[in-house]
């Protein structure tokens, strides 16, 4: 009807609501999409997180990496301390601990 995009309206009125001007909006956007783009975040990581239009579920708690606990595992095997496993694997302590306990003590 206006021949405006939404998400336009969206930002004008998100800057009327505050102390700012829409045109501080656009700026806190930039300055955030800056950040995302530094975390490597990008259009490809957000249609992943969809299908069909739909959010996909995730489940909850840290996800193991299967090669890494795969690692973790043979130098638990060998007889090494969780300390020797971590510098082996340039890995932290705690994450070597965490995969060292998932198959039991």
């Amino acid at each position: 009807m206006l021949g405006v995009n939404p998400i336009s309206l969206l930002v004008l009125s998100s800057g009327f609501g505050a102390d700012g001007s829409p045109a501080d909006v656009l700026k806190e956007i930039q300055h955030d999409i800056k950040a995302l783009d530094a975390l490597k975040v990008d259009a490809e990581s957000f249609k992943r997180q969809f299908q069909e239009g739909q959010l996909v579920s995730r489940p909850a708690g840290v996800q193991v990496n299967q090669e890494k606990l795969a690692a973790v595992l043979v130098c638990k095997d060998q007889g090494m301390s969780i300390s020797e496993t971590a510098k082996k694997l340039g890995m932290p302590a705690t994450t070597v601990r965490r995969y060292w306990l998932k198959n039991g003590s």
